[in-house]
């Protein structure tokens, strides 16, 4: 699998446990890849591929749209609003 035009799998990180990964885990392996403007780069690209346009910010609906488009249709809900809850920082089910 290639990640940012490089293969994760030449560098595992130690917290590999049973196949689960957080993006805390790869941040600093995309941001040696990226460098940190690219980096910021890429997730304000992700943002808004992900947002509401309307109410500009990222919502579950927003999320659920897009996920089949990048082929990660396994992912329920339960998962989707766990990525909006790290960024959540309001209570309000949305990451703006």
């Amino acid at each position: 699998m290639m990640i940012f035009g490089s293969n994760p799998m030449n560098h595992r990180p130690n917290c590999m446990v049973e196949d689960s990964l957080e993006f805390m885990d790869l941040l600093p392996f995309i941001t040696k890849s990226l460098g940190p403007e690219g980096l910021i780069e890429e997730l304000c690209k992700w943002f808004q591929l992900h947002m509401d346009t309307k109410k500009g910010v990222m919502t579950l609906e927003g999320l659920r749209r897009n996920v089949a488009r990048l082929g990660l249709e396994r992912l329920a809900d339960d998962e989707l609003l766990r990525m909006l809850g790290e960024g959540d920082l309001d209570g309000d089910g949305t990451l703006d």
